[in-house]
């Protein structure tokens, strides 16, 4: 997957879909995390960050070091604007992006993790052929009902109402 796939998909598949605004949870994958408006890091070269700074309108001093170009770059650096926000909001609906390593606050890990768990227990009686493969893996999808979908969305509502109460 990368950020073009995903764009398609969204705009081809997903959000013309959506009949009312929604939120979409996402993930720190990188094709969910893409920056349209970079600022410089320490693996961009001099030349690089100066024509940043210069984008920017920002003056620069004739002799500067590469970490006064980063720190003057990290002082006037804007919010980060991601694709995929632009991509969703475009379409009227919200993006909430989960923490990194929190993937427990995502219902689609859930439904993931049942269907691979049903793939695992199902695949071979019919062989290994694709035919088979497929199938099995139409069925272990079939599972995501939407009756599974709102056990799995209120299983995640339990686990971050128990973590915010506990921060209280």
């Amino acid at each position: 997957m990368n950020t073009k796939m995903f764009v398609k998909w969204l705009r081809e598949k997903l959000l013309p879909g959506l009949s009312e605004p929604s939120v979409i949870i996402l993930d720190n994958a990188p094709y969910h995390s893409e920056i349209l408006n970079k600022s410089p890091t320490n693996s961009w070269n001099v030349d690089k960050i100066k024509e940043w700074l210069t984008n920017e309108r920002i003056s620069i001093p004739q002799h500067i070091l590469k970490s006064e170009l980063l720190r003057l770059a990290k002082e006037h650096a804007k919010p980060k604007i991601f694709v995929m926000n632009q991509v969703i909001e475009s379409y009227g609906h919200q993006v909430l992006r989960l923490p990194p390593y929190h993937c427990q606050f995502n219902p689609i890990e859930y439904i993931w993790g049942t269907a691979k768990q049903y793939y695992d227990n199902h695949i071979g009686p019919n062989g290994y052929t694709d035919e088979a493969v497929w199938e099995t893996w139409r069925e272990a999808l079939s599972i995501a009902t939407p009756e599974v979908w709102r056990n799995c969305i209120y299983k995640c509502e339990k686990l971050i109402g128990r973590l915010v109460d506990s921060r209280k």
